[in-house]
């Protein structure tokens, strides 16, 4: 019974992170202006109502570049798991460069 109680205990302490997908755009020459957004969600018990956070990153890397446009984009998505079951946290991250338009 204090084994059982011992691997069920280690099970919801436990915390880690997976990295889900990374995607990238051709990367420009010009590099000289660097732009990053990142967007996080809160989830209890793997319940998403919407995904804001990600239509947010990309009006933040558009206010970044006002008169130019966004290239050579690195994206990351992040499941990192607080509680199995119960809490995760969603992060998205955009990592890119701000290209005067021609």
């Amino acid at each position: 019974m204090k084994s059982l109680l011992l691997i069920l205990s280690a099970f919801f302490l436990m915390s880690c992170t997976h990295l889900s997908s990374v995607s990238t755009s051709a990367i420009p020459t010009q590099r000289s202006k660097p732009v990053s957004a990142v967007g996080e969600r809160f989830m209890f018990m793997l319940f998403n109502f919407d995904n804001k956070y990600v239509d947010n990153m990309v009006m933040d890397l558009a206010r970044q570049c006002p008169k130019g446009r966004v290239e050579g984009i690195l994206t990351k998505y992040e499941v990192i798991t607080y509680f199995p079951l119960f809490a995760y946290n969603l992060k998205a991250s955009a990592d890119g460069y701000c290209v005067a338009k021609n």
